[in-house]
Formats: C-alpha cells, sequence, structure tokens
C-alpha cells in the first residue's frame, strides 16, 4: 500500500519540476537565430565598458626627449662671424649662444664640399660656451687624436650634441688665410639711442674702427687705457687704426652718458 502511495509523490514531484522549467522558457525574450553568439566568438564590448587611453611612460618619456632636442637645437654658433677671416696658426674662440646641457664636439666642414675635414674638440662640456682654437691642427677623428694641419680655404664649424637624434648647430661660412692675407677691414661702430652698437668687436691688428654718430646729442668717447679722446658731434664720424696698438682688450666710455660702453679686442 506505501509502494504506490511513494510513486505517486514520486509523479507530483516530478511534474511539478517540469511546470516550473516550462514557466521559466515561457517568460524568455525572443531570439532570432542570428542573434544567439557563435561558437568561438566575442561579443563587442559597450560604451560603458571601454576604457579611454592613458598615456604611457614611454610616450611622457618621449616628450621630454622631444623637447630636450628641440631646446638644444636653440643653440647658435655666434664666432666665426659671417666672411670673417681667421689667420692660419693663431688662437681664435669659437662661442655659442649658450651651454647645451649635455656633452658634444666640435668639427671643421668644408664649406664648399660640406665634407668633414677634421674634429676642432672631440669633447666639450654641458656647460661650456665657448673653445679657444688654434687654428693649425685638427684631430682626424672624434676618437683618433692623431693630428693633421690646416690649409686656408672656406670652413664651417659644426657642433654635435651627443644626443638621440644627435643635435647639430653650425657656424656660417667664414675664411682661414695666412696672416699676411689678411684684408685690412674697416669696422664700424654706431651711437645709436645712447648706446654703442656693436658693444664688443674683435679685430687684426692694422684694421680700423669708425666711430659714427647717429644719435641725437653730441658724444665724448673717453678711452679707459693710453689713448685718445675721441669727441663725435651729432651725424659726425671719426676712425681709429690699430697698428700701433698690441694685442689686447681696449674700452671706450662716456661720462655723460654711461649707457654708451664698448670694448674691442685686438689680435
Amino acid at each position: 500500500m506505501w509502494a504506490p502511495r511513494r510513486m505517486w509523490w514520486y509523479g507530483g514531484g516530478v511534474l511539478l519540476l517540469m511546470g516550473v522549467f516550462l514557466a521559466l522558457f515561457l517568460t524568455l525574450p525572443e531570439r532570432t537565430p542570428s542573434q544567439f553568439p557563435k561558437f568561438g566568438a566575442v561579443e563587442p564590448a559597450t560604451p560603458s565598458s571601454v576604457k579611454p587611453p592613458t598615456a604611457s611612460k614611454t610616450q611622457s618619456t618621449g616628450v621630454v626627449a622631444r623637447l630636450s632636442r628641440e631646446t638644444s637645437s636653440s643653440i647658435s654658433i655666434t664666432s666665426p662671424r659671417p666672411d670673417e677671416q681667421w689667420a692660419l696658426k693663431e688662437s681664435h674662440l669659437v662661442k655659442w649662444s649658450k651651454s647645451p646641457g649635455v656633452s658634444g664636439s666640435l668639427y671643421l666642414v668644408n664649406a664648399m664640399t660640406k665634407s668633414v675635414v677634421g674634429w676642432i674638440s672631440p669633447t666639450i662640456t654641458p656647460e661650456q660656451t665657448s673653445y679657444s682654437w688654434d687654428t693649425q691642427y685638427l684631430n682626424i677623428s672624434r676618437t683618433d687624436p692623431s693630428r693633421k694641419e690646416i690649409l686656408p680655404g672656406r670652413y664651417i664649424i659644426r657642433m654635435e650634441l651627443d644626443r638621440r637624434p644627435p643635435a647639430i648647430a653650425e657656424s656660417a661660412p667664414f675664411v682661414i688665410v695666412y696672416p699676411d692675407q689678411i684684408i685690412k677691414r674697416t669696422h664700424q661702430i654706431e651711437l645709436l639711442n645712447y648706446a654703442a652698437t656693436p658693444p664688443q668687436l674683435t679685430v687684426h691688428r692694422g684694421e680700423s674702427i669708425a666711430f659714427v654718430n647717429k644719435d641725437k646729442v653730441d658724444h665724448e668717447l673717453l678711452p679707459a687705457f693710453n689713448g685718445t679722446r675721441q669727441t663725435l658731434k651729432v651725424g659726425e664720424s671719426t676712425t681709429l687704426n690699430t697698428e700701433a696698438l698690441s694685442p689686447g682688450t681696449y674700452e671706450y666710455y662716456s661720462e655723460k652718458y654711461p649707457t654708451v660702453i664698448f670694448s674691442f679686442r685686438v689680435k
């Protein structure tokens, strides 16, 4: 008698479970076959699940490196000046606008062929702004200290900084000649707006300096050495010959107008 009752309970339980499953199935939304994911497919991410890209450390470092290269590339070589004459076997000052911040080198380039002639200085320091060069010898390469003599010609000085990629600055074309081939030139200093332009000058002994007063007032220039006082009225000019001066630096100034001061170096 108990066996039929147990079978009835079991049958009733199975029917109840089937009813629950059927009810759940009927409540699901309808989907077409194309809406069912294929085997191995990945469903696209929703907009809320997509994270915005962030800058990586590599990208940030690259920006810093690019800015450093741009800063270094703003360096300009200010001496030699365009078409300036440098006498062979004499000391000359190569100058640039600011310290590069990194090490580098200076080398000489043929202005016509753009080929490298040799190294002026295999190493310059990050703080350097000038280099005194004896225009007689060059190093064969940056790593080879063997020396070679310089020939007269038209050249360019290049500065290469140790960066990746390297930053390069170059001078204006200039000329290296034998001392007796130096053309004696007349350099000009203008007095205008209560100032002297240029404020510094380098000349070879025997060259002349012309003082031109383009200001609205008369100027009286006093030498800070055993020289001649220069008096210039508005629109006047006068010339100083440096033949009698020894190599060195000389200065003129104005007692009445303190901003009128300049110096020149005789080589």
